[in-house]
């Protein structure tokens, strides 16, 4: 399997090598699967199709729920489509090695401001993401399921 370049392939070959990596314990994140967004995309698109066609065009309990909510008369809603937990970056790296199983050797953790990036990065990026879950009944997977998928091999070791 060949994965593309993503900020987690990244952590995993800087975790599973050798050489010390420095990863900030004071940005804060909500990582969010792709595949996670890809269903969110499907479930809008559905909803939408079954408001222009006068009902639900929904299949399935969490479609239904999503149906129900989305037909309520409301103002335009704006959602936040982030993962479902905070993490720092230090803790997504952790979480990546424990997926591979190569341990925390590599991981240094460190504030942001102990290296010079050239530009500022907010510390806290992390959104709350319940109204996703209120309003249509998604739940984005956490960081450790989605790592899951994203490197099976791992998960079998």
């Amino acid at each position: 399997m060949c994965l593309q370049r993503t900020a987690t392939t990244a952590q995993a070959s800087a975790v599973a090598g050798d050489k010390p990596t420095t990863f900030f314990d004071d940005e804060w994140r909500n990582p969010v699967y792709v595949r996670d967004l890809e269903r969110l995309v499907r479930l809008l698109i559905q909803l939408d199709q079954g408001r222009r066609a006068g009902g639900p065009a929904a299949e399935g309990e969490q479609l239904q729920a999503a149906a129900a909510a989305a037909a309520a008369p409301r103002q335009h809603r704006v959602y936040n489509a982030g993962g479902p937990e905070r993490l720092s970056r230090v803790d997504m790296a952790r979480q990546v090695a424990d997926c591979l199983g190569c341990g925390h050797g590599a991981i240094v953790a460190a504030p942001s401001a102990s290296v010079s990036r050239g530009v500022a990065s907010p510390p806290d990026i992390s959104m709350d993401v319940s109204r996703l879950q209120q309003d249509l009944g998604f739940s984005p997977r956490p960081f450790r399921e989605a790592l899951r998928d994203i490197f099976p091999a791992a998960g079998s070791q």
